[in-house]
């Protein structure tokens, strides 16, 4: 009888934690995020190392949550780096420990130098969300650590047209 009251105050008791903490796990929604952000794409070579180069892109990147999809490409607006335009690439994100972008299309800018439109520099994988508060700027991070390449999307929401 003793070790069924203790085994009930023990599943109250972890009932009452879960319930308790239970906000502190949730994922946030889509629509968290979603909108149309302009800011810089940011690619660090050999990051960590005395040879390591960042290269800068200003960016024009956008979250639809109704599809779940992205699209990604060169802010031709601002001054950009012709030798080092990233590529113009869409497609599916979802929120997992962070938020994961699958890309399904990747084509150089028409603006910018075909050649340098360098796919092992896409925004693709899992990277790591700040978001602090009700912010409308948000900052991914991601470490190639095989690559030695650290890629960094700082982003503002632009306002609503």
């Amino acid at each position: 009888m003793r070790s069924v009251w203790i085994l009930t105050v023990f599943a109250l008791i972890s009932l009452a934690v879960v319930v308790g903490c239970s906000d502190d796990y949730v994922l946030p929604p889509d629509s968290v995020i979603s909108g149309k952000y302009e800011g810089v794409y940011v690619v660090t070579e050999d990051y960590g190392s005395s040879q390591a180069q960042e290269h800068t892109q200003f960016i024009v990147f956008e979250f639809i949550d109704s599809s779940s999809t992205y699209i990604m490409r060169i802010d031709t607006e601002k001054d950009f780096d012709p030798t080092f335009s990233v590529c113009r690439v869409d497609g599916k994100f979802l929120f997992t420990d962070g938020v994961t972008l699958l890309q399904l299309h990747s084509l150089p800018d028409e603006q910018a130098d075909q050649n340098a439109c360098d796919r092992k520099f896409n925004p693709e994988g899992l990277f790591t969300l700040i978001k602090s508060g009700e912010s409308d700027s948000l900052r991914l991070t991601q470490f190639d650590n095989a690559a030695k390449v650290f890629k960094e999307i700082r982003i503002g929401k632009v306002a609503s047209e």
